[in-house]
């Protein structure tokens, strides 16, 4: 279960999880004027945005020349990857994809973006059936540039193959507290694939007000 939190004016009523202590009944005050949360949000790359088209929008496809250069960078991907299976089967098409993904986290952990072709090449390897527990597991909490990768790789791949970073983002911004972002993410994966498994769990898990460390624990990986 997690807390809930409701504020009034200059003062906030918390409602927390059965068997943790409560506040005041009257409130807590508080004084945003002295708080620095709104310069924390801002070197955390969040901002205000005014409604929730604009939020899209953020992770909207590219269009135009960048477009265009998307589509054919994701063809000669896929000509890459036939040629691949063909040379050495699903084990070095797995392999391909693992390093596909941990050369793309390497980059955008370091302040890189991967280029049309990049970004083209691991949206083909997404498409393995393994890569899926691969790219959780990469996914770490309170790590921002998780969101920035797969924010990058959903608006510039091909909208075929759209499903799964759409998901892995949702994954992303819900590990990194961004319940709204995780939301939009969801609704363009299952718009591109509406049966598409991590996009349909994490459709349950916002609605459920699952945590980030209930699923660690789930999992066993601790909090």
């Amino acid at each position: 279960m997690q807390d809930a939190l409701r504020v009034t004016g200059n003062l906030y009523f918390a409602y927390p999880a059965a068997g943790l202590e409560r506040p005041p009944a009257e409130g807590v005050e508080f004084d945003l004027s002295a708080s620095d949360i709104m310069l924390r949000a801002v070197l955390a790359g969040r901002v205000t945005l005014p409604n929730l088209d604009a939020l899209r929008a953020t992770i909207a496809p590219v269009t135009g020349d960048a477009g265009a250069a998307a589509l054919l960078a994701a063809a000669a991907a896929a000509r890459r990857g036939f040629a691949l299976a063909s040379a050495h089967g699903i084990d070095g098409v797995v392999r391909e994809a693992i390093a596909a993904v941990q050369a793309a986290g390497v980059c955008y952990r370091d302040g890189g973006r991967l280029d049309d072709a990049g970004v083209a090449w691991l949206s083909v390897n997404l498409l393995a059936e393994a890569m899926g527990d691969v790219v959780l597991d990469c996914i770490g909490r309170n790590e921002s540039w998780h969101v920035t990768l797969w924010t990058d790789v959903t608006r510039r791949c091909h909208p075929d193959l759209v499903a799964a970073p759409a998901a892995f983002l949702a994954f992303a911004a819900w590990q990194n507290d961004h319940s709204p972002l995780a939301r939009v993410a969801v609704e363009r994966s299952l718009q591109a694939n509406p049966a598409f498994p991590l996009a349909t769990l994490m459709r349950q898990i916002l609605a459920t007000g699952f945590s980030p460390d209930d699923y660690r624990r789930a999992r066993g990986t601790g909090s």
